[in-house]
């Protein structure tokens, strides 16, 4: 027969289950929800990116002091995930602005330049120190065709840092002022590079404006890649490197070791002459790598190819280079003192 419980156990069954209830909520951490922060960058994306970036003013820095002929700095200082319409709102009424098509998600991100800076790189484009003072005016169409030359670079050199990851950017075009407020949605996700530019006695920003569909792939991958050396991505860079090396080419050819002629042989030489050459008919060649003795070898044909069969390899005290690119090797016995 069952059991039945009082009205005074049931309660106390109340009592206590809402007590263990009430310790798991005490054990939660409840925090207020912004919508406008949800999805922010992590520490590590922080890092990631900002190594991936660091290294990219590096290389932007070299090839614009080389274009310019005069000592250029770019320096990244924030990296940011924002609203677009945030971003226009520090962004003045008259700016440079150019696109670029990101390959291959088939979009566009959005570069931003300085008006002082603008100009101040035209002028050294022009043959000017960079000293020059600040034009709140529109561009003509020879300063916008200046600065197209620079946003290519930037696109290169931006394109190269994104690489390894899969993505690459072919520049479109400059962008108006009305173009730029219709580039984006207002209110859509950005990632927002932001790099502190000097030329000459000039500073300026340049910002690179990346949206969803570029900022959220760009961040997985980065992430996977393992960008920061801390991650380890140096070994990985060199086990990629000694991979590709296996594919490229060196220059390789049969060669006699310890030919010398005297200079009066080689004076009256002719077409059709023959001259000994004073080495035996089975002295093996030496197979010359990249100028360096690496193998005997014989030379032997293979259908309609010449060839090399490979003999021993040659010590370490051998791998000098051949005589064709010996001064000492290469001097004739006729004029030897």
């Amino acid at each position: 027969m069952e059991r039945l419980l009082s009205q005074e156990e049931i309660d106390a069954m109340v009592r206590n289950a809402r007590g263990a209830g009430g310790e798991n909520r005490a054990e939660r951490s409840i925090k207020p929800c912004t919508i406008r922060q949800s999805g922010q960058l992590s520490v590590e994306h922080v890092r990631a990116v900002s190594a991936l970036h660091e290294a990219f003013a590096r290389d932007l820095a070299n090839a614009l002091a080389v274009y310019l002929g005069l000592p250029f700095e770019a320096k990244l200082v924030s990296v940011e995930q924002i609203a677009y319409g945030e971003f226009l709102e520090g962004v003045p009424e008259i700016t440079y602005m150019a696109s670029f098509l990101v390959l291959p998600m088939n979009t566009s991100a959005a570069m931003q330049i300085d008006t002082s800076l603008v100009f101040a790189l035209i002028d050294v484009l022009l043959g000017g120190t960079s000293r020059c003072e600040v034009k709140s005016r529109e561009m003509s169409e020879i300063e916008a065709a200046l600065m197209a030359e620079v946003a290519k670079i930037i696109c290169r050199e931006l394109s190269k840092s994104w690489q390894p990851l899969g993505i690459t950017l072919e520049l479109e075009g400059r962008e108006t002022g009305a173009q730029l407020q219709r580039f984006l949605p207002s209110n859509e996700k950005t990632l927002c590079l932001s790099f502190e530019i000097k030329v000459g006695d000039t500073q300026g920003m340049l910002n690179l404006v990346t949206p969803f569909a570029v900022s959220h792939p760009l961040l997985r991958k980065v992430s996977s890649e393992a960008v920061s050396p801390r991650t380890g991505s140096r070994r990985h860079s060199a086990e990629r490197l000694k991979a590709k090396m296996l594919d490229c080419p060196f220059p390789a050819s049969l060669e006699l070791r310890g030919i010398q002629l005297p200079v009066h042989d080689l004076l009256a030489l002719s077409p059709g002459d023959v001259r000994s050459l004073n080495i035996p008919l089975r002295q093996p060649s030496a197979l010359i790598v990249d100028g360096h003795q690496v193998f005997e070898a014989r030379p032997v044909r293979q259908e309609q190819l010449r060839a090399a069969q490979i003999g021993e390899a040659l010590g370490p005290g051998s791998s000098e280079k051949g005589p064709a690119h010996d001064p000492a090797a290469a001097v004739p016995q006729g004029v030897q003192g």
